[in-house]
């Protein structure tokens, strides 16, 4: 997805991106935890224990029809689980904090347009990450295409003038 299919969204109005990588998406309708009303949520990369956890978490023991068990993933559990940890805090107006990641029974709160503001939110997120590696390959490229390069010593051979 190319940054202008993100910022034509009108469901990611107001949404930034950190320096740290991380996106900030503001909650149009807020998100109510206790007594306070969250509404901004900081959003985060997953990390791979993030994933695994997810997996685990979307994996239900199933009987089949033959009677024999079965272990079965579902898209939607792991996307819900998935999203729920990359939640990293939740914001109020008057400076409160909710340290994520979000409980199941927290992120079922958000009404359906917070729910996809966080969607479209992660979707910035991974958007920019994409475009992160994007730009370390095509660097790579260009450092390794060069056939007279400082780094190779000068001569086009090994640093350390020994051949190979």
């Amino acid at each position: 997805m190319d940054k202008s299919e993100i910022t034509d969204a009108r469901i990611m109005e107001g949404a930034t991106v950190t320096e740290a990588g991380r996106v900030i998406v503001p909650l149009a309708d807020g998100l109510p935890l206790g007594k306070v009303t969250y509404t901004r949520a900081i959003l985060r990369q997953l990390t791979a224990g993030d994933i695994l956890e997810a997996q685990e978490e979307a994996e239900r023991l199933v009987y089949a029809k033959d009677g024999t068990l079965s272990l079965v993933m579902s898209p939607a559990r792991m996307g819900r689980e998935a999203l729920r940890r990359q939640v990293a805090r939740l914001e109020g107006e008057s400076g409160e904090t909710f340290d994520g990641p979000l409980a199941v029974e927290d992120l079922g709160r958000c009404t359906g347009r917070d729910l996809a503001a966080l969607q479209a939110g992660v979707e910035l997120l991974d958007s920019v990450a994409a475009r992160n590696a994007e730009a370390l390959q095509a660097r790579g490229r260009s450092a390794a295409g060069r056939g007279n390069d400082a780094s190779a010593g000068g001569h086009g051979g090994p640093q350390d003038g020994h051949a190979v």
